[in-house]
């Protein structure tokens, strides 16, 4: 088959130094590589702090074609998707303005998509920390997943990865999929991913569930390393509460609409969670217990969002009710003289209202499930 070409797409905002020491980097890797095959795209996710003037600043010293372009709207999602539009390679490699690229990165992508029938791919994302970290924090960190300073390694053996298990999600830190692949799809939900009024995570996991789903293959590959640097932030446990929230939204908004009892138990479900790890972090020492932090503070967020979807619940039905009762007061019902088949017609049982819970139903979830009609072509 033809070698496959390949766009690297590299989101950022108002990470000038950070993305220039990721560029500088991603030179130093790709200088090895057939230019012709490889070009690099950085999405300008409306930073003003002089990022677009750096990258054109670099690109006529850069060993492959690098371009700016401006994505007005927040949010990473939006901006992942721009990637998408404007990639000219037919295989588009994600990687964050924080991280920077071990030696031989480049071919070993290459290696992943000789075969035709691979549709994604990730691989290893090692944190960086930015000053030393207590052992127990540290570990704490890692022991929860990782998610919150971008941790991903499945180890030294190539594998395709499965739904179900701990590692089937890669991430867009060090990811790459087939473009045609996510174009089809949609490309990345757009009420998910950071922005600048929203800490929710989960783009990417929610677009590779997507592939997994339709039958696409998906591929982790130990060689193409990257090292993501850690900010001090980061490594704070307010930030370890505040991603966990957002992945709590994050996991809810992924669920599709469900009957009345299922919303119920789930909200009993999480008062229940967030009461139990609430009194085990008042414990002593119950600030170490990063698996508490971590399930009190999904619960948070999955309430947060079951409260969001009961109130588009009650607006509809507030809504439906009140254009029923309108409907009712103006018709024939209303006035003393009427036939009985008027009266008839214009009666309506509980029977005809619209659904409260469902998929189909707008008034549980207004958010799409992927951001259908977007311009995704």
């Amino acid at each position: 088959m033809d070698h496959p070409s390949f766009t690297v797409v590299i989101c950022t905002k108002d990470r000038r130094d950070s993305l220039a020491r990721c560029l500088e980097s991603l030179a130093g890797e790709l200088r090895n590589a057939d230019s012709k095959f490889w070009s690099v795209l950085v999405v300008d996710n409306a930073s003003s702090d002089g990022t677009s003037e750096l990258v054109r600043s670099i690109s006529s010293d850069f060993p492959v074609e690098l371009r700016v372009i401006r994505e007005e709207q927040p949010g990473v999602a939006f901006a992942r998707n721009t990637g998408l539009r404007q990639a000219k390679g037919g295989i588009v490699v994600f990687a964050d303005d924080d991280v920077t690229f071990h030696q031989d990165w480049a071919s070993a992508w290459g290696d992943v998509f000789t075969a035709p029938e691979v549709d994604g791919g990730g691989g290893p994302i090692l944190p960086v920390f930015p000053a030393p970290v207590p052992d127990w924090f540290r570990a704490g960190l890692f022991s929860e997943g990782g998610g919150t300073i971008g941790h991903y390694d499945c180890g030294d053996q190539k594998m395709a990865l499965k739904l179900g298990t701990e590692f089937a999600f890669p991430a867009t830190g060090n990811a790459a999929v087939r473009r045609s692949t996510a174009l089809a799809l949609g490309g990345f939900r757009e009420d998910l991913g950071w922005g600048k009024d929203k800490k929710i995570p989960g783009e990417d996991t929610e677009l590779f569930s997507r592939i997994h789903s339709t039958g696409g293959k998906i591929i982790y590959t130990p060689a193409p390393k990257v090292d993501h640097h850690l900010t001090e932030q980061m490594v704070k446990i307010e930030y370890f509460r505040q991603w966990h929230e957002g992945y709590g939204q994050a996991s809810t908004l992924m669920k599709p609409g469900y009957s009345p009892l299922h919303w119920t138990l789930k909200c009993i479900e999480q008062l229940a969670n967030l009461l139990y790890y609430s009194i085990l972090l008042v414990l002593p020492r119950g600030d170490r217990n990063f698996r508490a932090h971590r399930k009190q503070s999904q619960a948070k967020g999955r309430l947060t969002q079951l409260g969001r979807r009961c109130l588009l619940t009650l607006k509809g039905l507030i809504t439906s009710n009140v254009s029923i009762a309108l409907i009712i007061g103006l018709s024939p019902m209303s006035f003393p003289i009427h036939t009985q088949a008027q009266s008839s017609q214009s009666t309506t049982s509980a029977e005809d209202l619209p659904g409260c819970y469902g998929p189909e139903s707008a008034a549980v979830d207004t958010l799409p499930r992927y951001r259908r009609g977007s311009g995704l072509t």
